[in-house]
């Protein structure tokens, strides 16, 4: 398996500082889970980033298929024991998503927003999606993976016809979660540098996780817990600035079946999405979702 270790001149601490990059390969976040578990250098692979300019076996949501084609930007980063607590792992979807979306925008005029959860949308269609990858032992994380795909200079058209000649469904490619887009349809064929992007997110993931990580708690000190919360808000409140699923009604997926549908009402201070629906009485239902299968409803 080749592959050659690049130096993207991050003014990062740690992630992206061993950098991976790979041709062809099954997928980044496969190989990512192996050198944790198997691998004799495990012990030192926080905040390493494995890219690659093709997937083969590339994954999405709910172990769907996700096309990756040459001319996108495919990479995970891993965080191992990173110091947050395991109720806190939304978090890091939350800025994975927001480092994302920003950073599109600095391309394409903020036109990118967020559909709750993880998901980068332009013009109602799905540019990009962001998948972790966990182990808890005993409520610590052990490590994070976080996988992201963002279709750069791709053809969205060409991913939709290797999806149709398959004669398979959204249930099997998150790819098709929605209607599909990506940077070079948005620009008009324009190419952009890959790697230019990825430093720019890599950058924007560890300013942000550096504002969650706990600090060492001092002795009789509340300061991590204060500190926690107080940048938990501010994220929250980014991330609800960028989410397009507020205040939009939305169907409720599981295992790739409609349930029921209700209205996205908010975020709650963890990021969970509020919900309004009817119950089994006709009653009105307030409920909270940590992570979900969605689509905003078109009337």
């Amino acid at each position: 398996m080749e592959y050659e270790t690049l130096d993207l001149e991050l003014k990062n601490q740690f992630i992206g500082k061993n950098l991976i990059k790979y041709n062809t390969i099954s997928s980044t976040q496969e190989r990512s889970i192996f050198l944790l578990e198997k691998s004799p250098h495990r012990s030192n692979l926080n905040g390493t980033v494995i890219v690659s300019d093709i997937q083969t076996k590339g994954k999405g949501r709910l172990k769907r298929k996700w096309i990756s084609s040459p001319g996108g930007l495919w990479f995970s980063i891993i965080l191992q024991s990173p110091n947050i607590d395991v109720l806190d792992i939304n978090l890091i979807y939350m800025i994975s998503t927001l480092s994302v979306c920003e950073t599109l925008n600095n391309f394409i005029d903020s036109k990118a927003v967020i559909k709750w959860p993880n998901d980068i949308m332009v013009n109602s269609k799905k540019i990009s999606g962001i998948l972790i990858d966990t182990s808890i032992t005993e409520e610590k994380i052990d490590y994070l993976v976080i996988g992201i795909g963002i279709n750069v200079n791709i053809d969205s058209n060409k991913i939709k016809q290797e999806i149709y000649k398959n004669n398979t469904s959204r249930k099997y490619f998150s790819n098709m979660d929605n209607d599909i887009t990506s940077m070079n349809d948005e620009l008009n064929g324009i190419q952009i540098d890959k790697l230019k992007i990825l430093k720019i997110i890599l950058e924007k993931i560890e300013k942000y996780f550096l504002t969650i990580e706990k600090p060492i708690k001092k002795e009789n000190s509340f300061e991590s817990h204060s500190f926690t919360n107080q940048n938990r808000l501010k994220i929250v409140e980014r991330f609800r600035e960028l989410c397009e699923t507020i205040g939009k009604r939305i169907c409720i997926y599981i295992d790739g079946k409609e349930e029921y549908d209700g209205l996205a009402k908010g975020l709650d201070e963890y990021g969970y999405l509020i919900l309004e629906r009817k119950g089994d009485n006709n009653n009105i239902v307030i409920e909270k979702l940590y992570y979900g299968d969605i689509s905003i409803r078109q009337f």
